[in-house]
C-alpha cells in the first residue's frame, strides 16, 4: 500500500467545505470536496476557532480528528495544509503555524494573500524561511481562462488593443481574482490611478464574506508592454457580476456571464463604403470547464512549484497594485508599481 497524503484544514467554513452543499455549485467546489476525489489523500483533521463548528464539520465530512487548537492539528504531521480563514487573520495564523515543530510541507492559502503589502512580505519571507511551499488561490487556472487566453492567441495573436473588467462585491473579497486575472492576461502592471467607492454598504446578498471595509475601486490600469485598461469594481448592485471584455486590432473578446460564456467577434470583409468597416456577429465558444478546486488541489500536489501560476510570488505582485489602489485614492496620484523588496 502506498503512503497517503497527509491534509489538515484551519477554517471550518464555506469555501473550505460547505459550499458542497449549494446545490447550485459545480462540485467539487471546496477543498475538502476537491481532496475527497483523490485516493492518495487521507484527511488528517480539521481546525477552527469555534470547537462545534468544527465537530459539525468533521461529522459532515466523515474527517476523524477535529479540534481548535492549531497545534494539536499539526501535530498530527500534516503534509498539506489548507488555510481558510478570512484575509485578515493570514499573518497571524501563518507565525502561529512557524512556531510548531510540525511544519507542513505545504499551505494553500485562501486569497488574498493578506490585508496589506507588509503583512504579505512577511508572510512569504516566513515559509521561505522554513521551506513551505506557500500556494495562494486565484483564478488563473481555471478552464475559462485558459481556453480565453488561446483565442486571444489564435484569433487575435495577442494584439490587444485595450480591456474593460467588471466584477462585484470588494476589491479583497472578489477583486483580487479579477487583478491577478488582468496580470496574468497582460503582464505585470506599470502604474495605477484609484477612485474609490464611498458608499457604506454592510452586506451583501450574493456575498458571505464580504466586509463592510473592503473597498471597491474604479481603476486605470497601465501596464508594462504599453496595454490600457479598467476595472470597475462595486458593491452597489443586488447581484453578482464577473465580466471581462478585450479590444484587440482585428475583432473583441467577451467573457460574460461570471465568466460562464465565451463570445468573440472578428471583423468582416469591407466593402466600399467605410461604414462597412465593422465587426461581424458575436458567436460563442462552448467550454465544458473542469472544477477549478479539482484543478487548484492537483496543482498544489501535482505541479512544479517554480513554474505554478499559484505561487506566493504572484499573488505578493497582485497585491501590491491593490495596496497601490488605496494610496491612489487617498493621494489622488498616480502611483507606480515598483519591485517588491522582501
Amino acid at each position: 500500500m502506498f503512503k497517503k497524503i497527509r491534509v489538515g484544514i484551519i477554517g471550518c467554513g464555506n469555501i473550505a467545505g460547505l459550499d458542497e452543499f449549494d446545490l447550485y455549485r459545480e462540485k467539487p467546489c471546496t477543498h475538502v470536496g476537491a481532496y475527497q476525489t483523490r485516493k492518495d489523500i487521507y484527511i488528517v483533521g480539521c481546525c477552527d476557532i469555534k470547537l462545534e463548528q468544527a465537530r459539525l464539520f468533521a461529522k459532515k465530512f466523515d474527517i476523524n480528528f477535529f479540534t481548535n487548537s492549531i497545534n494539536e492539528l499539526l501535530k498530527k504531521k500534516i503534509d498539506i495544509l489548507s488555510i481558510c480563514v478570512p484575509y485578515k487573520f493570514n499573518y497571524s495564523l501563518i507565525k502561529k503555524i512557524i512556531r510548531s515543530k510540525n511544519n507542513p510541507k505545504k499551505i494553500l492559502l485562501e486569497k488574498p494573500i493578506s490585508q496589506n503589502l507588509a503583512d504579505a512580505k512577511k508572510i512569504i519571507k516566513l515559509c521561505k524561511n522554513n521551506n513551505i511551499k506557500l500556494y495562494v488561490n486565484n483564478r488563473r487556472l481555471s478552464t475559462f481562462y485558459q481556453i480565453l487566453k488561446k483565442v486571444l492567441k489564435t484569433k487575435f495573436n495577442n494584439n490587444i488593443l485595450s480591456l474593460s473588467a467588471w466584477c462585484s462585491s470588494g476589491m479583497h473579497a472578489i477583486g483580487i481574482h479579477m487583478v491577478d486575472l488582468l496580470r496574468n492576461i497582460c503582464g505585470d502592471v506599470k502604474n495605477v490611478y484609484a477612485i474609490q467607492e464611498k458608499e457604506k454598504i454592510k452586506k451583501l446578498p450574493y456575498s458571505k464574506n464580504f466586509a463592510a471595509d473592503d473597498p471597491r475601486f474604479n481603476v486605470f490600469l497601465e501596464f508594462k508592454n504599453g496595454l490600457n485598461g479598467v476595472l470597475f469594481n462595486s458593491a452597489k448592485s443586488d447581484y453578482t457580476f464577473f465580466e471581462l471584455e478585450i479590444i484587440c486590432k482585428s475583432g473583441k473578446l467577451r467573457a460574460a456571464d461570471n465568466g460562464n460564456r465565451l463570445f468573440y467577434q472578428t471583423k468582416i470583409t469591407p466593402k466600399s463604403s467605410t461604414l462597412s468597416y465593422r465587426l461581424g456577429p458575436e458567436k460563442e465558444i462552448k467550454i465544458k470547464p473542469k472544477p477549478l478546486f479539482k484543478l487548484l488541489i492537483d496543482e498544489v500536489l501535482d505541479g512544479n512549484y517554480k513554474k505554478t501560476l499559484i505561487n506566493s510570488n504572484e499573488a505578493l505582485k497582485s497585491y501590491q497594485v491593490i495596496e497601490l489602489m488605496k494610496k491612489s485614492s487617498k493621494t489622488k496620484k498616480i502611483q507606480q508599481v515598483k519591485p517588491i523588496n522582501l
